[in-house]
């Protein structure tokens, strides 16, 4: 008999789970767009995306919204009762077609300059529109224009090839107008097929029913919805409202969290002061270094946007047709014009810097992605059930909700500088000058004007070649 062998004895530690994960825990531990896009047995790698170093971030941002799109939109008539895709290889050629789609546009989108645009055009656009409205509502119901309402008289200031006016049906939220717009179909139709021929792979576009597919879904659903329905005045009043009570909550729950925190004044001012006198030094050399910068910056970009005005001549153009003409409002952009005049080179290489740096920075549009994710798919990945447009009741609750949270966001002393003969009488003055800051946006036409005017800058700016030279 063989001898017993000693084994010493160990510790015991705690008891190891021996559960073996199930195929479904498996599934579930999956990212969400493989989930939705690849069966559970596939081995395939997701697709890279974005060229850019930021494609760990942002790849699977953009997947989750492709695929959560595929699966309201696209699954449901393809498979229907009977599934005719149980590998999913149809979601994933969609997929493969619009990342495709996606990396032709981050090319375009690249090449773009954003600075130019943020800063210099798109104020522009905004500032000829503020100024069109008020001459609108100026020159409508007299002269030669008795007969024109200011929606009419706002279209003829600012034609458009793509935007008409009929009659308002008995009935339609716009009722309270006598005219609605109606953005041309074929004008829309004619501008996605060309945006689909530089986008779309050629053995894709050749297919005329794929093509016809796509773009009828983005002119009847994309740009339909853009143009029916965001771009009510009722749509904007709620959105402006929900954000600027969602940042009161944030900042209330800021405030509170910051007083409960907070340590005895004493300790609290000797560390601050402590902390400020240490970081003097790096506050110096960091101006010195941002001030260098901006010099070299402003002397190699100086030629590249010698054609262009500075920026800074844009925003105060869009501020003076945005906020009401006083006498204190004139002083002010005097005195201010000249330093920013002296220093106009390195304050637009600041401004173009911020924009790069911030507006277009991997986290912005990491933060767009993921609002749009929730905000397309808000019920658990699933679209939200399309409600009835509000009554007139309800539209002017949103409009009410939307000036009264734009006044509290105003600082308290700006009424009284801007608009001097403001009434005493309650509600508070803020709401006056919040009703001035909103007056274009009570108007449909209005807005689809301005949303089209946006519409052909961007395309403009991504597809160059689309643009036709004016003639001489």
């Amino acid at each position: 008999m063989a001898a017993l062998r000693t084994v010493p004895s160990r510790k015991r530690g705690p008891p190891v789970s021996t559960t073996v994960p199930t195929e479904v825990d498996r599934a579930q531990a999956q990212p969400l767009h493989r989930r939705i896009l690849f069966p559970p047995s596939s081995s395939a790698e997701s697709p890279r995306i974005l060229h850019s170093s930021a494609h760990e971030t942002l790849d699977p941002l953009i997947l989750d919204l492709i695929a959560l799109s595929l699966r309201a939109y696209v699954t449901p008539w393809y498979n229907g009762a009977i599934s005719r895709d149980p590998d999913k290889a149809f979601l994933q050629a969609v997929t493969a077609v619009l990342v495709h789609v996606v990396q032709a546009l981050e090319v375009r989108l690249a090449a773009v300059d954003w600075a130019n645009v943020l800063l210099s055009e798109l104020p522009d656009v905004l500032a000829n529109h503020y100024r069109d409205w008020d001459s609108a509502v100026e020159r409508a119901g007299g002269g030669m224009a008795h007969n024109l309402s200011v929606d009419d008289m706002f279209h003829h200031l600012q034609p458009h090839i793509a935007i008409h006016l009929r009659q308002a049906a008995e009935g339609e939220t716009t009722a309270r107008h006598r005219v609605t717009p109606e953005v041309d179909r074929v004008y829309l139709r004619a501008l996605v097929n060309r945006l689909l021929k530089l986008l779309l792979p050629p053995e894709d576009y050749r297919s005329e029913t794929e093509r016809a597919i796509v773009r009828e879904i983005i002119v009847g659903v994309v740009f339909g919805t853009v143009f029916n329905r965001v771009a009510q005045p009722w749509f904007i009043h709620g959105l402006i409202a929900k954000q600027l009570e969602a940042r009161e909550a944030e900042r209330a729950v800021a405030q509170k969290t910051a007083a409960a925190d907070d340590r005895p004044a004493g300790t609290g001012f000797v560390d601050k002061a402590f902390t400020a006198l240490l970081s003097l030094p790096l506050l110096f050399a960091s101006l010195a270094s941002t001030f260098s910068a901006l010099s070299s910056s402003a002397r190699t970009t100086s030629s590249d946007r010698s054609s262009s005005p500075p920026p800074h001549e844009s925003l105060i153009a869009l501020i003076l047709a945005v906020v009401p003409s006083s006498v204190f409002l004139s002083q002010l952009v005097y005195l201010v014009s000249l330093p920013l005049a002296f220093f106009s080179t390195q304050l637009g290489s600041f401004l173009a810097q911020s924009v790069t740096g911030h507006a277009c920075s991997a986290s912005t549009v990491k933060v767009v992605l993921e609002g749009a994710i929730k905000g397309m798919f808000p019920n658990d990945g699933w679209p939200a059930p399309k409600e009835e447009d509000p009554d007139e009741e309800a539209q002017d609750e949103l409009r009410r909700r939307c000036e009264e949270a734009l006044a509290r966001a105003l600082p308290s002393s700006i009424p009284s500088l801007l608009y001097p003969r403001l009434p005493a009488e309650p509600p508070d003055p803020r709401i006056h000058l919040a009703r001035h800051l909103l007056r274009p946006l009570t108007s449909h036409t209005a807005n689809v004007h301005l949303f089209l005017s946006i519409v052909d800058l961007v395309v403009g700016k991504v597809f160059p070649e689309l643009i036709v030279a004016p003639e001489d």
